[in-house]
């Protein structure tokens, strides 16, 4: 008996299968010339109307609307299908697929879509779809990171070999916790995370969320340290010291130097011994300290030193010198101060064309001189957040907030007595950028009796397709340590001798901002931003005896404008 029912459901399986093979070939003999709906593309109106349908075929037909489409209704006359649609309440386009049915074997030949366009009148419906994170970082030794879904739709989330996600689906809000393994590797891994909807009414449909796992650290087995990296001497100087501390055995080399000792095991001081410098301009060292012994997180030190030109040539005539520091920033700020709001609001003196109410910084050491800054166009309009200001900073040194093209620093001196043509001048200042949005590209003349005359080379760069010219480059590591060793500032030293043509009463500079670039290179500014943290703020300052952020080193020296005797 058993085994006669079997036999039975076989045959049953068997029919069925032949059944449905039956209507797939007749369905596929539908296809092609048998049956062809002739209609217009475009949507019946939002506010109802008809559409009408041509059906050719060889077969009597019916049609078949969906249910859900109850806004739709349709009527067949000869090779005629009539279809009516009512006004659509909505902002979106709606549609239904209506079915084309053989009368006879009641198998569907075709089917249609009918659109309605969308109520133009009608509040637009979005449905929120959203995720908290598209990028997470996370140390190597986590196994697990989460983001939040906020949708008022169904979604899913699909993420790359070797995570998983959980929930991978969802219908409305949700925390997805992405689990992984701990990161053994001495380099990042990422995991990149799908999260999308069906849904057409999101303004979003995908994100891709990143998480990136942090490289495993390599933890050294022995220390060995060598400081520092950078040594500055004078130029009489005959001798420096080069600490190492650790456990290790080690050796150092160096070319024109003594070391003493020139190897040792752990901690010890290496005597370096170099001949005075009595060239005119600076000479550097390099020494190299390794070691052979392998777990340490650093094998090899170089270090250099520097070696400060001797003071040779002719001799210097001061006219006006500056002293920039910080317990000389009152006396330099006498005449300097200028703020940038008052009672909350805009300055406007700040942002006026010209130097501003008589506003120097007074030559503080030596002479008669003045430094001032001047705009050359009112800022009111690019200066939204109202930083336009002149001002003495923390380190005693001259600063200008809002440098705009065009602008320019003003640097003078009045001799006692006129200066005949033929006399040799020399100028020496430090520019160094507090931040990356100080401009990059400036260039520095002299009035040679009514000429203005550049005083050093002059460059060429290209800044959005246009030609900038300069002769002062001021440069910004965004991705420096702020360290002497990878500084993010860099000193930018004027050192630079002009002999008139004319006889001049007073002597005068100008250092003028050539381009809006920022001086990592990255990008133009567009306007004078809100604070030194944010992307638009152009402020331009010199660099004084207390200035030594973001790693660049001090300057000792001072600013001056002098006669070369």
């Amino acid at each position: 008996m058993k085994r006669f029912l079997t036999l039975l459901s076989i045959f049953a399986l068997a029919v069925v299968s032949c059944e449905e093979n039956r209507e797939a070939q007749e369905q596929e003999a539908y296809a092609g010339d048998r049956t062809k709906v002739t209609m217009a593309t475009d949507p019946i109106p939002y506010g109802g109307g008809s559409l009408t349908a041509t059906v050719a075929s060889e077969l009597p037909f019916t049609i078949s609307v969906p249910k859900t489409a109850t806004w739709l209704t349709a009527s067949v006359s000869g090779d005629q299908i009539t279809f009516t649609a009512t006004e659509n309440p909505t902002a979106v386009l709606r549609y239904a697929s209506v079915a084309v049915i053989d009368t006879n074997d009641e198998i569907v030949m075709t089917r249609v879509e009918v659109r309605q366009a969308a109520n133009p009148n009608a509040e637009p419906v979005v449905h929120a779809f959203s995720v908290s994170d598209v990028a997470l970082e996370v140390p190597a030794e986590a196994t697990s990171a989460s983001f939040d879904v906020r949708a008022e739709v169904a979604w899913t989330a699909a993420v790359t070999d070797g995570a998983t996600v959980d929930p991978a689906s969802g219908n409305g809000d949700a925390t997805v916790i992405v689990s992984f393994p701990a990161n053994e590797k001495t380099e990042p891994v990422t995991y990149t995370v799908t999260v999308k909807t069906d849904d057409k009414n999101v303004e979003t449909a995908e994100y891709q969320v990143v998480v990136t796992q942090a490289a495993a650290e390599v933890k050294p087995t022995h220390t060995f340290v060598v400081s520092p990296l950078e040594i500055a001497v004078d130029a009489a100087a005959t001798t420096a010291a080069i600490a190492v501390e650790g456990d290790v055995a080690w050796t150092a080399a160096g070319e024109g130097v003594t070391l003493e000792p020139a190897a040792g095991e752990g901690a010890g001081t290496i005597n370096v011994g170099f001949p005075a410098n009595e060239k005119g301009e600076k000479v550097t060292y390099t020494v190299t300290v390794k070691t052979a012994v392998e777990g340490v997180a650093q094998a090899e030190y170089a270090v250099v030193i520097t070696q400060a030109a001797a003071q040779v040539g002719p001799e210097l005539e001061m006219l006006a010198q500056w002293h920039f520091k910080a317990e000389y920033a009152d006396v330099l700020g006498a005449h300097f101060a200028e703020a940038a709001k008052i009672d909350g609001a805009t300055n406007a003196a700040a942002c006026q064309v010209g130097f501003g109410e008589d506003l120097y910084c007074a030559a503080n050491e030596t002479g008669n001189g003045k430094i001032m800054f001047y705009n050359a166009t009112d800022k009111t309009e690019i200066n939204p957040k109202g930083r336009c200001k002149r001002g003495i900073g923390n380190s005693g040194e001259p600063c200008w907030y809002g440098a705009w093209i065009g602008d320019y620093i003003w640097m003078e001196a009045t001799p006692t007595a006129p200066l005949a043509a033929g006399t040799t001048l020399n100028i020496w200042f430090t520019l160094r950028p507090n931040t990356k949005n100080t401009l990059k590209y400036w260039l520095l003349e002299i009035n040679d009796g009514g000429t203005w005359v550049p005083v050093g080379d002059v460059q060429t760069a290209s800044v959005n397709g246009v030609d900038v010219k300069y002769n002062i480059e001021l440069k910004f590591d965004p991705n420096g340590a702020g360290t002497p060793e990878s500084p993010t500032q860099f000193n930018s030293y004027v050192d630079r001798n002009y002999t008139l043509t004319k006889s001049v009463d007073k002597v005068e500079y100008k250092v003028t901002c050539q381009s809006l670039m920022i001086s990592d290179g990255t990008k133009v500014v567009t306007y004078i931003g809100e604070s030194s943290g944010k992307d638009e703020n152009p402020v331009v300052r010199m660099a004084g005896e207390d200035s030594s952020g973001g790693g660049s080193t001090p300057v000792t020296h001072h600013t001056w404008i002098a006669i070369v005797k």
